[in-house]
């Protein structure tokens, strides 16, 4: 083998070493701060995608939400390691979301603003954050639990008298 082949051989195997120690190593920062997670494109609301439904989020822009079971409880997002709430995106359909910092009984527009465990609903004009119930998730008296039927769960809503 001629020196020329060897060395030609031999920047070839530094390059492949080089090349496998960034790819195994990643690139960014290490400050340590979490990064943000962005959700995985879709094209069209109620299909499947990678990890979950497609859903529009803002009119026309549609994500990849990871499925999940158990309202207000934890899941992981699409990336599968952030950790977020389940939420009720429509009847029938739960995803995993970040979790919302509005208390029950706070003004919102969607569940996902909601805390973990509640779901936004209410009339024209007067959402709010509702505690969500079951028979395993009773509400606190006087409160009853009561159907949301356009949403297909029940929450906790104040005695009427």
């Amino acid at each position: 083998m001629s020196k020329t082949t060897k060395a030609t051989l031999w920047i070839l195997g530094v390059f492949l070493v080089l090349s496998l120690a960034v790819y195994f190593a990643g690139c960014g920062d290490d400050s340590g701060a979490d990064a943000t997670v962005e959700p995985k494109a879709c094209t069209a609301a109620g299909a499947k995608c990678e990890g979950g439904i497609c859903r529009d989020v803002t009119g026309g822009k549609f994500e990849c939400i990871a499925d999940c079971s158990g309202l207000g409880t934890d899941c992981t997002q699409t990336d599968g390691t952030t950790k977020g709430t389940c939420y009720l995106l429509d009847k029938g359909i739960n995803g995993c979301l970040p979790t919302g910092q509005t208390d029950i009984g706070g003004s919102c527009e969607t569940s996902s603003a909601c805390v973990a465990g509640a779901v936004c609903t209410g009339t024209e004009g007067a959402y709010e954050c509702y505690k969500l119930c079951d028979t395993a998730n009773p509400c606190t008296a006087p409160a009853t639990c009561d159907p949301v039927e356009a949403l297909g769960v029940s929450v906790c809503t104040a005695a009427t008298t």
